[in-house]
């Protein structure tokens, strides 16, 4: 397949992101395929798709602005509908909120 064919069909592209601000008061300040965001603990968020991935194979990246610590961040808890951001303070091994936690995620859409 051609680059022009894959890119015109939308292979390889994002099919959802968003970035999030857990500190102070939790917001969704920007997001693409995600119809909503909650705050269910210290350090992790549900993101919901807004059009459900194929099979819950598809691939979800999540990163962090650490604000001058470490901070590792990963995905967990998919399914078709709804994946997981945690973030973790390298400083302390524990759970902790980022001022700006950024997803993506890639797969065949439903």
């Amino acid at each position: 397949m051609s680059r022009a064919r894959d890119y015109a069909g939308g292979q390889g592209q994002a099919k959802a992101w968003s970035q999030v601000k857990q500190t102070d008061t939790w917001a969704m300040n920007d997001s693409f395929n995600i119809s909503s965001g909650v705050d269910t603990g210290t350090g992790i968020a549900g993101m919901t798709v807004t059009t459900n991935f194929n099979n819950v194979y598809y691939s979800a990246h999540c990163t962090n602005d650490s604000g001058g610590w470490g901070h590792n961040g990963c995905i967990d808890d998919v399914t078709t509908s709804v994946y997981k951001l945690y973030q973790m303070q390298t400083d302390t091994t524990g759970a902790a909120d980022s001022a700006r936690t950024q997803s993506v995620a890639h797969g065949d859409l439903a």
